[in-house]
């Protein structure tokens, strides 16, 4: 039971967004919102960021963030992307826009497939090294 309340807690603070006076001063807000959509991540994040800075003082610019958004999706939302990101087993957040949001989808339930298939393969291969294992021993 303990350890599901370190991981809640774990899991909130990991949610929460901290960031420095100086951090909010220096980031390239357009850069930022690019690199969240290349991330798969919702530009609810923005929210996080202008409540962090605000805290610390800083106005950020909204306008500057959802320009590299937009910038972000555009390269995000591929089959191509939706694949690698469905590959490596990750959790869509349903950020594409509905048409381009096909496409990401149709290569990332590929790339889901194809990884489940490979980790199907690997516990055979697994499996298959223990009764070699187990066949020696006897």
């Amino acid at each position: 039971m303990r350890f599901m309340h370190l991981l809640t807690f774990l899991f909130i603070l990991s949610s929460c967004t901290i960031l420095t006076k100086e951090e909010c001063e220096s980031i390239d807000w357009v850069q930022k919102g690019s690199k969240d959509a290349l991330e798969g991540r919702t530009n609810d994040e923005f929210q996080d960021y202008q409540m962090a800075c605000s805290e610390n003082g800083v106005k950020i610019s909204k306008r500057s963030y959802y320009k590299g958004f937009i910038q972000g999706l555009r390269k995000f939302c591929t089959y191509e992307s939706g694949y690698q990101f469905g590959l490596q087993d990750r959790y869509y957040r349903s950020t594409c826009p509905p048409k381009a949001g096909k496409k990401f989808l149709r290569g990332y339930n590929q790339g889901i497939k194809e990884a489940e298939l490979q980790e199907r393969e690997e516990e055979l291969n697994r499996r298959e090294q223990e009764l070699q294992e187990e066949s020696e021993d006897s």
